[in-house]
C-alpha cells in the first residue's frame, strides 16, 4: 500500500467494521496475524509494518515524531479505502494510537491501548522519571535516588 510519500507493507482481512492494529517497538504489523485472524471472523483487520521498520520504507519525513507515526496511520487508513477504524496499538503503537485519536478524532471510532510507555502523564512522574533514571544508569546518575530500593520490585506506592 502506498501513501504520497511511502510505501506501507500490509495486509487486510474483509469485513464492514475495521481495527487498525498498530505495532510496537520493531513496527512489525506480523506480529498480530494471531490477534488478526481471531478478529477477521467478525472485522475487517488492517495491519502493517509502521515507518522503516520491517518491510516498510523510510522516505525521511520533515519530522518523524509520534505525531508522524500518527499521520502514518491515518495514510494507512485512507490507502485502503478506509475513513475511520477502531485503534489498537502496543507499547510506542499505544502512544500512536492514543496520537491518532488526539490528532485525528474524526477517523478513530476507538482506542484500544496496551502498555503505553507513558509514565510523564503518572501524577507521581517525577517519582517513576527517577526511579527509570537510576534503574537503567545507576544510582550515581540521579541525586534524588540515595534512599530508593533500586533492587526491589518497583515502588507502587
Amino acid at each position: 500500500m502506498k501513501s504520497k510519500e511511502t510505501h506501507f507493507f500490509t495486509r487486510q482481512q474483509e469485513w464492514e467494521s475495521l481495527f487498525l492494529l498498530i505495532a510496537g517497538g520493531g513496527g512489525d504489523g506480523d506480529l498480530y496475524l494471531p490477534l488478526a485472524d481471531e478478529l477477521a471472523n467478525q472485522y475487517k483487520v488492517i495491519t502493517y509494518d509502521r515507518r522503516a521498520n520491517a518491510r516498510s520504507t523510510m522516505n525521511f519525513p520533515d519530522h518523524f515524531d509520534i505525531s508522524q507515526q500518527a499521520k502514518d496511520a491515518l495514510a494507512v487508513l485512507k490507502a485502503a479505502g478506509e475513513s475511520s477504524a477502531i485503534v489498537f496499538g502496543n507499547s510506542s503503537g499505544a502512544v500512536i494510537a492514543i496520537e491518532m485519536e488526539r490528532l485525528f478524532p474524526g477517523n478513530v471510532l476507538g482506542v484500544i491501548v496496551h502498555e503505553p510507555p507513558m509514565a510523564r502523564l503518572h501524577p507521581e512522574s517525577n517519582k517513576w522519571r527517577i526511579f527509570f533514571t537510576a534503574r537503567n544508569f545507576g544510582k550515581n546518575a540521579v541525586a534524588d535516588t540515595k534512599d530508593m530500593d533500586l533492587d526491589s520490585s518497583i515502588p507502587y506506592t
